[in-house]
């Protein structure tokens, strides 16, 4: 729990730094405000056209892969660059859990990004998810690398030249910074590591080029074993 309130107070701080880039429909990770939540539907230009995102304004978020998935609920881990506080988080489906997909296609091993409210002080953390969207595979829409270039548009928007840290696909990808892309630090200036979540599109020049959703601090994998609560998969 300290580690999500601490998660919270820090994205906090640089969204405020960089509030020009950081739209209001969807809200830092972190502690949730405790009051009543309303689900809303987003179809934002960062989603594919045939999907509809659901947001809900007052509520915390979490992103991870699935885990110990069952009836009741499922496990979220998150992957490698990410922090959303603690590094596994247990889920429970309520009446009221609103899905912007099937949830009979809900499986293994996919990325989702779920709002969440009150937390029980447990360890794995538990909470009922108020909304759930399912993302591309975290191996596609997640980017760790490290800033190569940094370019100032005269438009407002910048671009960076980011090459990968560790992980397998493209070495390096030319990312958009707009309007929309919601960025959670003031340190980006060549040399430093970031983490970019995306759509996993990218334009077949080189660099290949695609536009980030959120830019946020890059994270060393936790070291954590969480297999007795979600075997060994």
């Amino acid at each position: 729990m300290n580690r999500l309130v601490a998660s919270f107070a820090a994205l906090l701080l640089a969204a405020s730094v960089f509030g020009g880039c950081t739209p209001k429909e969807t809200p830092p990770q972190g502690e949730p405000s405790g009051s009543s939540s309303q689900v809303e539907e987003n179809n934002s230009s960062q989603e594919d056209s045939s999907s509809r995102r659901l947001t809900v304004a007052d509520a915390a978020l979490y992103r991870g892969e699935v885990r110990g998935l069952d009836e009741n609920g499922f496990y979220l881990v998150q992957v490698p660059g990410r922090d959303y506080g603690d590094g596994i988080v247990r889920f429970s489906i309520g009446e009221g859990t609103k899905f912007s997909f099937d949830r009979e296609t809900l499986e293994e091993g996919q990325y989702l990004e779920v709002y969440y409210s009150d937390v029980q002080e447990t360890y794995p953390p538990q909470t009922e998810a108020i909304a759930v969207n399912r993302l591309p595979d975290a191996a596609m829409s997640v980017f760790n690398g490290e800033v190569v270039e940094v370019t100032e548009k005269e438009d407002g928007t910048t671009d960076l030249l980011m090459k990968r840290i560790g992980g397998e696909g493209t070495d390096e990808i030319l990312f958009h910074i707009g309007e929309s892309t919601q960025v959670y630090t003031n340190e980006i200036q060549v040399g430093s590591q970031l983490s970019i979540l995306f759509n996993g599109a990218v334009t077949l020049s080189l660099p290949g080029q695609a536009s980030a959703w959120e830019v946020a601090p890059y994270t060393v994998e936790k070291s954590e074993d969480y297999t007795q609560w979600i075997g060994s998969k």
